[in-house]
């Protein structure tokens, strides 16, 4: 079992998450803070997250979490899993494991994760992805940071980390 699980997400006021397998905005401090927290690690999504970025990312190792049993992927860097506990078993036990996409594995994952990691994009934007608000009972927030928008961030937004106590 990895050391901690985490949930990365950006979502809307309106809980969007996504628009035409992409992002709905531009935040460069927000991939920048996912970069800086995924490096070295391990990454969760789904196939179609996974088909949305054009190569892995590079110096994270990438588990692919599909019910897709004839998807593949050719990268030395990733692996296909067909269900939840393998994908875990994968993960050395003093690894991060970063949850990052889509909504489907957020929900799947959400009983697993001890940390969130959301920034709260401060618009309502049209999308074709949505997640449901995260139930924060027995979750405390213990970091927040308001990131205005300027020519390099379309949205000001606010990242929130969030640990589980119970």
């Amino acid at each position: 079992m990895p050391e901690k699980i985490s949930i990365v997400v950006a979502v809307a006021r309106n809980q969007v998450i996504g628009k035409d397998n992409s992002l709905p905005w531009k935040l460069r401090n927000d991939l920048q803070r996912f970069k800086r927290l995924t490096m070295g690690h391990y990454m969760l999504m789904g196939r179609r997250t996974f088909q949305s970025i054009p190569n892995p990312l590079p110096g994270r190792h990438t588990i692919v979490l599909t019910h897709q049993g004839d998807f593949s992927s050719p990268h030395r860097d990733v692996s296909v899993i067909h269900d939840l506990d393998t994908a875990i078993a994968l993960v050395p036990s003093l690894k991060h494991l970063y949850i990052v996409g889509g909504a489907t594995i957020y929900d799947l994952c959400m009983p697993i994760v001890n940390e969130i990691l959301m920034t709260r994009v401060l618009v309502d934007i049209e999308g074709d992805t949505k997640i449901e608000p995260f139930d924060l009972a027995g979750w405390q927030q213990i970091a927040s940071e308001y990131v205005p928008s300027d020519h390099r961030n379309q949205y000001p937004s606010v990242f929130e980390h969030w640990v589980k106590t119970r």
